[in-house]
């Protein structure tokens, strides 16, 4: 004689064929998620897609096997809570690194939500009596993933935003302290030579001219997150002589590094002088600090129709790992540190955040290319604004 099965069996049942539903059908199941979340599919697109599509295949693992819940062993449904929790962080980190927000990562979860129960209640032999339990489950298991997703998001941010005020920090007290040190040096000896004050006056001067620099990306950063953008006072300015004053300068700090400048054809334009000198620096800062020991950093300033093209490569002492995109994205770059777990991360790229924005200021635009086992930052210029 068959015994009827209890309430709790066929919850167990029911919640396991949707298990299985979605273990079997993960593919399609994210074919669907990707039409509907991306309508209008572009390469860039695209490209996130197969970047996200092993994360969201294991976040769908770990619903699969969240579902039965209760009704598992103790120690089952804990390692399931587990499981479920890490892929769902794992998926926030990949959002982050494929520059995705977190509204973004919320419909990332909510679509998955809906093409699973969708496809589930589509398929056959599933009952409408029985059905409830089960959807209760899965709607519980995204909640959960979805939760632990943003909270993960939202530390990574915060992490984020603390290194960035940690490296501020480092760089004031950096150059403030070079000004405390002079002004040490001239308390202890009132009997200086004019030759001597001439040199502690001209080092002080870096000093405040360092600590100024850092106060105004701060300010800069500022109105970039708040929406306004960087102004520019585009002026008559020939590009050439900018970029041969700034080679001068990095030469004269950096005596042992190789940095060669070419520079041909008519190279004048509208730009914000300060702003596109501030921009260049920075990314021939990054260049020389980053170069392979040896190596040269070559600088190139060049005419095209209606636009100037001026380029930094460096032959890279650690080759980009991924898209050079994350280069100019502090958030991504350090989500995909978090993601490789390398130590302690050096820096977020602050600086060539902001010269990419100062690009834009103008028209423009920046990238970075992995080119032969360097890296070339190449910013093109409109150069027929009117100043």
């Amino acid at each position: 004689m068959r015994h009827p099965k209890s309430a709790a069996d066929f919850l167990q049942n029911q919640c396991l064929a949707l298990g299985a539903f979605i273990r079997e059908n993960a593919d399609a199941i994210i074919l669907r998620w990707a039409v509907e979340s991306f309508a209008e599919p572009t390469q860039a697109s695209r490209s996130i897609q197969e970047r996200l599509h092993a994360e969201v295949k294991a976040l769908l693992d770990a619903v699969a096997g969240y579902l039965p819940g209760s009704e598992m062993r103790q120690d089952q449904f804990a390692l399931g809570a587990v499981s479920l929790n890490i892929s769902a962080e794992r998926c926030a980190v990949s959002h982050l690194t494929n520059g995705l927000t977190e509204a973004q990562l919320v419909l990332t979860f909510q679509s998955l939500r809906k093409v699973v129960l969708q496809l589930w209640m589509e398929s056959p032999g599933v009952s409408d009596l029985h059905m409830l339990e089960a959807i209760m489950r899965a709607n519980q298991a995204f909640d959960n993933a979805l939760s632990a997703a943003v909270d993960h998001y939202s530390h990574i941010k915060d992490r984020c935003h603390g290194l960035f005020l940690k490296t501020l920090a480092h760089d004031f007290r950096n150059h403030l302290g070079g000004l405390e040190l002079a002004a040490r040096i001239m308390q202890q000896n009132t009997s200086h030579p004019a030759g001597g004050l001439h040199k502690i006056a001209s080092s002080m001067s870096r000093s405040v001219d360092n600590v100024m620099r850092v106060a105004a990306d701060i300010h800069d950063v500022g109105n970039v997150r708040e929406g306004q953008g960087i102004s520019v006072k585009p002026v008559k300015l020939d590009g050439a002589a900018l970029c041969r004053k700034l080679v001068e300068e990095f030469l004269a700090r950096n005596p042992d590094q190789t940095i060669v400048l070419e520079a041909s054809g008519p190279l004048t334009g509208a730009f914000d002088e300060p702003r596109l000198t501030q921009a260049f620096s920075n990314l021939i800062a990054y260049a020389v600090r980053y170069s392979a020991k040896g190596n040269p950093v070559t600088v190139r300033l060049q005419a095209e129709p209606g636009s100037l093209v001026f380029s930094v490569r460096y032959l890279s002492e650690r080759p980009i790992a991924g898209e050079t995109e994350a280069m100019f994205a502090p958030m991504r770059r350090y989500a995909a540190h978090v993601l490789t777990k390398k130590g302690p991360i050096s820096e977020l790229g602050m600086h060539l955040y902001l010269a990419r924005e100062i690009i834009n200021a103008h028209e423009g635009e920046l990238n970075a290319i992995a080119d032969q086992g360097g890296i070339r930052f190449e910013a093109r210029l409109p150069h027929g604004a009117n100043p």
